[in-house]
């Protein structure tokens, strides 16, 4: 009888332990990184920049997707878009900037942003970002609006 109470303990105790880890390690909402990280990861870049322009993402019913920045470091420009609605999931993400009339464009099933950098000394420099629902160009899609021209 007391060895049956003692395995019974022992059997109810690992019950614990394992729902108790369980509970720790289950994966909380992911969190979406900051602007700084943002930039970053994704620009290549940790001080010495200058944010010229930061406008949301969002779909036509105003639901925020992310966000999308226009940097520059030096005569070097980058667009950087920033996932927080669909962080940590692959969904169509796109970062494109515009220098003097010229696109250029990061976009593909990102988990957390997308951005494209490109040497600029001169000329209007613009960005803007969109993002979809689901991966590829199919779902809710999101657009940030294009920036003014920065020279």
């Amino acid at each position: 009888m007391t060895q049956t109470v003692r395995r019974m303990s022992l059997l109810a105790a690992s019950i614990v332990a394992a729902l108790a880890a369980t509970l720790l390690l289950a994966a909380s909402p992911a969190q979406a990184h900051t602007r700084g990280e943002t930039i970053q990861y994704g620009c290549g870049w940790t001080s010495g920049y200058t944010i010229h322009a930061a406008r949301a993402i969002t779909t036509s019913g105003g639901t925020i997707y992310g966000y999308n920045y226009l940097v520059q470091r030096g005569s070097y420009w980058c667009s950087a878009t920033r996932k927080v609605y669909f962080h940590n999931t692959p969904t169509w993400t796109t970062a494109t900037l515009r220098v003097a009339g010229t696109n250029y464009t990061d976009a593909g099933d990102f988990r957390e942003w997308a951005a494209v950098v490109r040497y600029a000394p001169s000329g209007c420099k613009q960005a803007w970002g969109y993002m979809y629902s689901t991966s590829g160009t199919s779902g809710t899609r999101a657009f940030s609006g294009i920036t003014s021209c920065f020279y």
